[in-house]
């Protein structure tokens, strides 16, 4: 079950903002099955990696908007540490 749910915050973050209604619903039920918040912030975090082309810093923020403190901080400051160390664009 967790990882069905770890599945589905991923492509629903890949998907961005305009999912954002089924990720929010999605990491609540993830967290009650067991999936940590930093496995969350981490699936979150991956995904804007893949997609870093098409994705940025605005999108990540988007997505993770209306989740409260469950995962933004951590992921924010991944995103931010990946970028000041790896992305040139």
């Amino acid at each position: 079950m967790k990882t069905r749910f770890i599945a589905t915050i991923a492509v629903l973050t890949a998907q961005g903002a305009q999912t954002l209604p089924q990720l929010r619903i999605n990491i609540k039920n993830a967290l009650k099955v067991g999936v940590t918040q930093r496995e969350t912030s981490e699936v979150i975090f991956q995904m804007s990696l893949i997609w870093w082309p098409t994705f940025n810093l605005r999108q990540l923020r988007a997505t993770l908007s209306g989740l409260g403190d469950l995962v933004r901080e951590e992921a924010l400051k991944e995103w931010a540490e990946f970028k000041k160390n790896y992305y040139y664009a």
